[in-house]
């Protein structure tokens, strides 16, 4: 099934037509594709730019805010590249023959997921071959850019593998039981997916919406013990209880304002006195609940605007305040939150926070910070140095080692505390990239 995205999207008889002559137009399939694959259509320029090409591994079915774009730039040149937050970054190109209004083509995409490349025909003929990916998985669809265009036939067919990626997509949130298995949310499969550090799937927790289970999109998950699991849900705005076993205990929440409300979580955490730290984002606030989920207090909405994660250090909590670039820094006594101070971490969007005795590790934009808890930058690194482009949450494991969920890449990151220790060979996804 079809999802138009941007542009006038018609089926005109067996025909697929785009007839818009704006920019970036999109249409998807309802097709998530974590593998090998070879997606093909045959298309003929109507009039306008030619600005056929594929839209692929997009992160999000309803928009190209994070997704791969191939396509015609013109009628003799062929782009590739990838949106980051919906803005166009080109990484190549190549000329081809001029394409003529009313004649037929041929376009074919080849996704190589054992080595995380792709390769692109024209008309049976290579236009550009083993280009690395960006991002390594996402839905699939078409593009039409700067005239009308219509498709003819489009064929998506799945290739043999040498071995299955896991479905470590998209990472934004993660935790590690005492075990050192990696618990991760997965929005789109509506389920907690727990992994060893060699990126095998250990189980499943929790069961989809979509198959009348409890979870819709998880967003974050915390340990409340050893066999239970707090997991926070913005798309049903609920907190749940689980069993480690899989079994579900308890829910509590819906949508709204009030006490026990919520509204986009996307952070938790819980203190030794399993006391439960929901970061709100919609709600600019964070709640606090008991162990059987009933609310306790609630702060912070004087001060927060599109906070983003949450850490705790003993009676401490620190907040990415997103919306005004700073680190939030508050003391709670058991019943009641006290803002003490702030820290400013300059422009771009701050995503993800951790804290080990008295330092404070962000991620913002393509890079990872440690701060002093006084607001002293300490060490950083830029993600790019390892292929690594977007951090979001972050653990630290020992005094030794700092693990980093990143968004593109489908991986857990595996560095050093003092920030200095990256190297590429400790990427957590696949068994071959593994650390073992």
């Amino acid at each position: 099934m079809w999802h138009p995205v941007k542009g006038s999207w018609q089926i005109v008889g067996n025909k697929y037509v785009q007839q818009s002559d704006d920019y970036d137009c999109a249409s998807s399939l309802d097709v998530f594709l974590n593998e090998s694959f070879e997606l093909v259509t045959t298309f003929e320029h109507l009039d306008g730019e030619v600005g056929a090409g594929f839209i692929f591994s997009s992160s999000q079915r309803e928009n190209t805010d994070f997704a791969q774009m191939v396509r015609f730039d013109g009628n003799a040149v062929f782009i590739m590249g990838y949106f980051q937050n919906g803005e166009f970054n080109g990484t190549r190109s190549t000329k081809t023959g001029v394409i003529e209004p009313h004649t037929t083509h041929t376009l074919t995409l080849r996704v190589d997921r054992d080595h995380d490349r792709y390769s692109l025909l024209l008309d049976r003929k290579v236009l550009y071959a083993e280009v690395p990916l960006i991002y390594p998985a996402g839905y699939v669809g078409l593009q039409s850019s700067g005239g009308r265009v219509q498709f003819h036939h489009v064929t998506l067919t799945r290739l043999p593998m040498r071995s299955p990626p896991p479905d470590m997509n998209w990472v934004k949130r993660f935790t590690l039981t005492r075990a050192q298995h990696m618990l991760i949310p997965n929005e789109r499969g509506g389920v907690v997916d727990e992994f060893s550090l060699d990126g095998t799937k250990v189980r499943q927790i929790g069961t989809s919406s979509l198959s009348k289970g409890q979870l819709h999109k998880p967003s974050a998950v915390a340990l409340l013990d050893d066999t239970t699991l707090v997991i926070t849900d913005r798309g049903s705005n609920q907190l749940h209880l689980f069993s480690m076993d899989g079994h579900w205990k308890k829910s509590s929440g819906w949508r709204g304002k009030d006490r026990g409300q919520l509204d986009e979580p996307v952070a938790v955490a819980v203190n030794a006195k399993r006391q439960i730290f929901v970061l709100e984002r919609n709600n600019n606030r964070v709640q606090v609940f008991d162990e059987t989920l009933h609310s306790l207090a609630d702060f912070g909405s004087d001060k927060l605007k599109g906070p983003l994660d949450l850490a705790l250090l003993d009676s401490s909590l620190f907040v990415v305040n997103t919306g005004l670039s700073q680190i939030e820094c508050y003391t709670w006594n058991g019943t009641k939150a006290t803002w003490r101070r702030f820290f400013s971490y300059g422009g771009g969007e701050g995503r993800g926070i951790t804290v080990k005795d008295s330092t404070i590790y962000l991620s913002v934009v393509n890079e990872v910070r440690a701060y002093a808890t006084t607001g002293s930058l300490l060490h950083s690194f830029r993600g790019r140095c390892v292929n690594f482009v977007l951090p979001q949450g972050m653990v630290v494991v020992s005094s030794h080692d700092l693990y980093v969920a990143d968004y593109f890449g489908g991986r857990i990151v595996k560095t050093t505390t003092d920030l200095l220790g990256s190297r590429a060979e400790d990427f957590l996804s696949r068994p071959e990239h593994g650390y073992g």
